[in-house]
């Protein structure tokens, strides 16, 4: 046969063990099993994600300590103390205990969903998506030498719903000897994550965006394509941490997604909105190598939009936001002024 369980490498014959990662690191991959797993693709660490203190839902005010602590993966060793003691950042691609990455999110609701962490504005006019967890970088942090840890004061103001937190951690990171931000990198070891919904007003659980319709199809694990930089779940609730309403650099989760399926080539906006020229500008990437499952073009396809909208509601045929038409109308020449001369408006826009 050409593929037996074992054996060495020949022109035809390929023995599964052998061309296969199958070792005792390939069954679990981001907390998910999964038998082709790429060594890179292993998080260094297991993290533990507690609130305190646990509410069936929050109100403006409240106070809630979000701590994190780390073990190094598939194993009970804590990391070393001197990891919570960090003051700054360490460098890329080096395995030596010192963080690259330590960052906490906490943002929604599902639909609309925006940072509520409350930071003051960066340098491109708009609030930051997340806090770092070393000590002394914002007054909310208060991680000492048991626990990476945020105070988190729930804001006034936000519609009752489910709300989300997520943690992201790395050591090593990726190389990118370019210096270009540009996959594949050189190197890279996949980050370590933690996440979990809150209730805020009221504990009632709103609808996550497209239910769970997206492992339907890419089934469950983590989506390949964000390995190298930021680890993600293939789960909208954490997509919407970056591809959220904030305006900063990631395209609004409603416009990817549609230009991903509509294989467009000119539809994906990166930062639609300019908050230093208050204008609308889109930087687009090229999808058009994408294959839809059901084939391109109408009544298959793109057309099929109960495939992802799985919940019997059919609102999205009649509530209409541009950020979502563009992902497949954007290619057509005048179709972002014609949105906005019609009353459109851009979510991100303050």
């Amino acid at each position: 046969t050409c593929h037996p369980a074992a054996g060495a490498v020949t022109s035809i014959i390929f023995p599964v063990s052998t061309v296969h990662y199958t070792g005792a690191e390939a069954e679990i991959t981001a907390g998910i099993p999964n038998f082709n797993a790429n060594p890179k693709n292993v998080p260094e660490f297991d993290v533990t994600l507690t609130l305190d203190p646990v509410k069936a839902f929050y109100v403006a005010g409240d106070n809630v300590t979000i701590s994190a602590t780390l073990k190094f993966h598939g194993t009970t060793t804590d990391v070393p103390t001197s990891m919570y003691l960090q003051t700054a950042r360490g460098a890329n691609g080096v395995a030596d205990n010192v963080l690259r990455v330590a960052n906490l999110y906490a943002y929604g609701p599902r639909a609309l969903p925006k940072s509520i962490l409350g930071l003051p504005l960066g340098t491109n006019g708009l609030p930051p998506q997340y806090s770092y967890l070393f000590q002394g970088t914002r007054p909310e942090v208060l991680t000492d030498n048991t626990a990476f840890k945020y105070k988190l004061t729930i804001p006034s103001g936000l519609a009752n719903g489910t709300y989300m937190v997520r943690l992201r951690f790395a050591d090593y990171g990726y190389l990118d000897a370019a210096g270009d931000g540009s996959e594949p990198f050189e190197d890279h070891k996949v980050e370590s994550i933690a996440f979990q919904t809150i209730q805020i007003g009221n504990a009632t659980v709103t609808r996550k965006v497209s239910g769970d319709a997206c492992v339907n199809c890419h089934g469950t694990g983590t989506a390949p394509f964000h390995d190298e930089r930021h680890v993600v779940a293939w789960d909208t609730d954490e997509c919407v941490a970056c591809h959220d309403y904030s305006g900063n650099h990631a395209a609004v989760l409603a416009n990817r997604v549609h230009a991903v399926h509509a294989a467009s080539k000119t539809g994906d906006m990166i930062n639609p909105w300019d908050p230093v020229t208050k204008t609308v500008s889109p930087i687009e990437l090229d999808w058009s190598a994408v294959t839809y499952p059901l084939g391109l073009g109408w009544p298959g396809g793109i057309g099929r939009c109960d495939i992802c909208h799985t919940s019997g509601n059919a609102s999205y045929r009649s509530v209409v936001q541009e950020v979502s038409c563009l992902g497949c109308h954007g290619a057509r020449t005048g179709a972002t002024d014609h949105m906005l001369q019609s009353g459109g408006s851009y979510p991100a826009a303050p």
